[in-house]
């Protein structure tokens, strides 16, 4: 099944990211794009996360489309 992504919002407004939030897609889910988390020590914090997935950072404006 290919599925359509309609995107509720793609900036925050700084005009340095363009993070992206989807609407719920058929799965009943959120894609969500941003810059991915590299510092070690914010990793460490969060903990493990699973090989297939990515810690990524968006916004704290974004917040008020989920």
């Amino acid at each position: 099944m290919r599925i359509r992504l309609t995107w509720v919002r793609e900036d925050c407004g700084n005009g340095k990211t363009r993070p992206r939030v989807s609407s719920v897609t058929p799965r009943g889910t959120r894609i969500v794009v941003g810059k991915r988390v590299t510092d070690a020590e914010l990793l460490t914090e969060i903990g493990d996360v699973a090989d297939d997935e990515y810690v990524v950072e968006i916004s704290a404006s974004l917040g008020s489309q989920l």
